[in-house]
């Protein structure tokens, strides 16, 4: 099954051939995941999962996944022997062992290696011009947020092989803010991940919408941000900056590796990225089951979308000064849009929404 899994991602090159072999363990492995329950108490994110389900046109390594709520107690070893299992009713042999974790660190990882001869052979098999360039063996890393910022939401993605399936991911707007904050506070030390901006470029091309609300949480989790909101100015700001202080030869070769078209690159330069910026959009997105109100009020005449998942609730407009506008949103109605501009006295408003019954869940964006 695995030959014919590899042929159908056309290797031309042996690298190709081990970008392939790479994916198909990482579906394996998530294979394994699923059948030992670990999707009850974790979700997939990262650059891996927008490649697996989302189509993102460059491999990626790692499996990075963030727990529903956070657990200090949380071990990754229970799941590790079903990712053994997985791999084993398919004749491989791997070796998973998880990393010692100390206290203070709040992720809990573990690599996983397969067989080298079992690479070798496959590859062989479809590429035996290319069987004298092997490397050492594929390493996948495995890696769980066991004290992860909240504020996300999740949604079920199908997986056909190698077989069918369900994996809980992050939405695509809580993909896009953890990928932000990758970008703008990576610390690599002089470095930068070339991917990221590769990712953001594929976010910013099919218009999705960024969370502020989880990348702000992100930000103040990881000490990089001092309060746990953060506007689109801020945002804005420290992306201008980050565009210029980066060198975009170093981007381009450390995406390089993991694309096959390097013309992708071509417009790539400060100013491309100052423009591509432009055209992010913003969302916050909230659940409450009481109230809740935006920490930041909305530039004078910005008109915003709101849209809702399920539940009744009343929405105001109201100023310092007090002028007040309200309206109440029931089941039948799923989205409406506020055009503050147009709300006489009403300068800087704020918005804010009050439970009539049960659990909201609400998107705030610019239209």
């Amino acid at each position: 099954m695995i030959k014919e899994w590899l042929e159908e991602y056309k290797p031309a090159t042996q690298t190709d051939a081990e970008q392939a072999l790479r994916e198909i363990m990482q579906e394996i492995a998530l294979a394994g995941l699923q059948r030992s329950g670990f999707f009850e108490k974790a979700a997939f994110y990262g650059g891996t999962a927008l490649r697996i389900f989302q189509g993102l046109p460059r491999f990626s390594e790692d499996l990075d996944f963030s727990l529903l709520a956070a657990n200090d107690e949380f071990s990754l070893e229970p799941y590790l022997r079903g990712i053994e299992a997985e791999f084993s009713a398919l004749g491989v042999t791997v070796s998973v062992e998880e990393k010692n974790k100390t206290k203070e660190t709040k992720v809990d990882s573990a690599f996983l290696k397969p067989d080298t001869t079992w690479k070798e052979l496959v590859i062989k098999e479809i590429m035996p011009q290319e069987s004298v360039k092997m490397r050492p063996a594929i390493k996948i890393k495995i890696e769980v947020d066991t004290r992860p910022p909240l504020d996300f939401t999740t949604e079920e993605k199908l997986l056909l092989k190698p077989f069918s399936f369900y994996v809980k991911c992050f939405t695509l707007p809580d993909l896009f803010a953890g990928k932000m904050h990758a970008l703008l506070f990576r610390k690599w030390k002089g470095r930068v991940k070339g991917r990221d901006w590769f990712d953001m470029e594929w976010y910013i091309r099919k218009a999705v919408p960024l969370n502020l609300v989880h990348l702000g949480s992100r930000a103040y989790d990881s000490g990089d941000w001092p309060a746990p909101v953060i506007s689109e100015a801020n945002v804005m700001q420290l992306l201008d900056e980050k565009i210029d202080a980066v060198s975009f030869d170093n981007i381009k070769a450390d995406v390089r590796p993991f694309i096959r078209d390097e013309k992708m690159m071509e417009i790539w330069s400060p100013g491309y990225f100052h423009d591509l910026i432009r055209k992010i959009k913003f969302v916050q997105r909230i659940s409450f089951n009481e109230q809740w109100s935006m920490q930041q009020p909305l530039e004078y005449g910005r008109n915003i979308r709101l849209t809702f998942a399920k539940g009744n609730f009343q929405v105001r407009v109201h100023s310092a000064t007090g002028q007040e506008y309200s309206w109440f949103v029931a089941d039948d109605r799923n989205e409406f849009e506020i055009e503050t501009g147009t709300i006489a006295g009403i300068m800087h408003p704020q918005i804010s929404f009050k439970s009539v019954s049960g659990e909201m869940q609400v998107n705030v964006e610019s239209p």
